[in-house]
């Protein structure tokens, strides 16, 4: 597949990696998941693997069969690292054990995308979307919303997703990320979730 390894090992650097397909959209403006970015199947780790890669922008693509659709972690990040990843229009299908799975990603940006049958694997198999965090990058000063600088930031936008787990998207934070700024925002996404352990 894709595997982009300390891309950005400079701090206060720009470093892009785009693929970008034929930008169809919709009478909505919505984009269209068709695949004309390319399609990358069979990956024994990732279709694509990210390490301090810089900004990433993956738009139209096919992500089918692989043990995890993206793989995408960040370590040692400072309080100008940037460090992001877009998924746009894109579909990530059958993965064994995640559909993508960051850490410490400065911003995970998700739209328009298809996620179906992800985890698939019965021994491997975990969640669709999982970002953690185990770094804190703005300073210890900060604590509150209007200190909001340099904040962590998940974005899910008109997004389907297809799940058989309990939880197709878990965001968390491990102990090095205590104080961390963490921004999510959801909006217009569709879930089908087919387990049976949903609350009343």
């Amino acid at each position: 597949g894709i595997r982009l390894v300390y891309n950005n090992k400079i701090p206060d650097t720009w470093n892009q990696f785009l693929v970008d397909g034929d930008g169809t959209l919709t009478t909505s403006g919505t984009r269209i998941a068709n695949g004309s970015g390319g399609t990358i199947s069979g990956a024994g780790t990732a279709g694509v693997l990210l390490r301090n890669a810089g900004q990433v922008r993956l738009r139209q693509m096919i992500m089918d069969n692989n043990q995890n659709g993206i793989d995408a972690r960040n370590s040692g990040l400072t309080l100008t690292d940037s460090q992001l990843l877009e998924v746009i229009a894109t579909r990530t299908l059958n993965s064994n054990v995640r559909g993508i799975y960051s850490l410490n990603m400065t911003r995970l940006d998700i739209r328009d995308s298809v996620f179906d049958d992800n985890g698939d694997d019965a021994a491997l198999g975990r969640e669709t979307i999982f970002a953690e965090y185990n770094e804190r990058t703005n300073s210890t000063g900060t604590d509150g919303f209007t200190d909001f600088t340099i904040p962590y930031l998940v974005v899910m936008l008109r997004n389907t997703i297809t799940d058989n787990s309990s939880d197709a998207v878990v965001i968390g934070s491990l102990a090095g990320a205590a104080g961390a700024h963490l921004g999510i925002e959801f909006d217009r996404n569709t879930f089908n979730l087919t387990d049976t352990i949903d609350p009343t």
